[in-house]
């Protein structure tokens, strides 16, 4: 189909669906842009109402996360120690093989004394560690929060009045062929 062959009407929904299109992606760069330009300002835990300037109606509110601290190893051989002397029966033992030249040799005749034994930390006991990390000092971890998240939530009120922009609006004319 080419352009001399659309019909009017298609012809009009192509045109707003392309400057809808140009629209939305502007707006989103916009928001984005003030997004990031908004997020060092508010302290975690905050929630703010947005108001139209003009009559104080609520908009909507913007806020920030305020997520607790997560723990992680920044020193393994240290961490490992403090869990072990905290823990000392909760560890696991996992056997292992000696020099594999002799146990190769002796496989066969079942020598135990090839075998190495390890005692090591279960991965639910470093995970419930890691865990009293997030709220006491464990040796061999640090704390760190996260940076929050920002929200922004329109209400219905938002919603119209963009919609009241969009169909009145003369610099778009997204609506002027209708």
């Amino acid at each position: 189909m080419t352009d001399t062959l659309v019909p009017a009407d298609l012809q009009e929904d192509i045109y707003r669906l392309a400057l809808l299109s140009e629209f939305v992606k502007l707006a989103a760069q916009a928001r984005n842009d003030l997004r990031a330009e908004t997020f060092p300002r508010l302290p975690n835990g905050t929630k703010l109402t947005a108001r139209h300037p003009r009559t104080g109606e609520s908009l909507g509110t913007v806020s920030m996360s305020d997520p607790d601290p997560t723990a992680y190893v920044v020193d393994n051989a240290v961490f490992e120690a403090w869990v072990r002397e905290q823990n000392p029966g909760e560890l696991e033992t996992v056997r292992g093989f000696g020099d594999l030249a002799q146990v190769a040799a002796v496989l066969a005749e079942h020598a135990p004394h090839l075998l190495t034994e390890t005692r090591v930390i279960p991965e639910s006991l470093r995970e419930r560690a890691l865990k009293a990390a997030a709220v006491q000092t464990v040796p061999g971890t640090a704390r760190l929060t996260p940076e929050g998240t920002l929200s922004v939530r329109p209400n219905g009120v938002a919603t119209e009045l963009v919609r009241a922009a969009l169909v009145g609006s003369t610099n778009l004319e997204i609506e002027a062929a209708r």
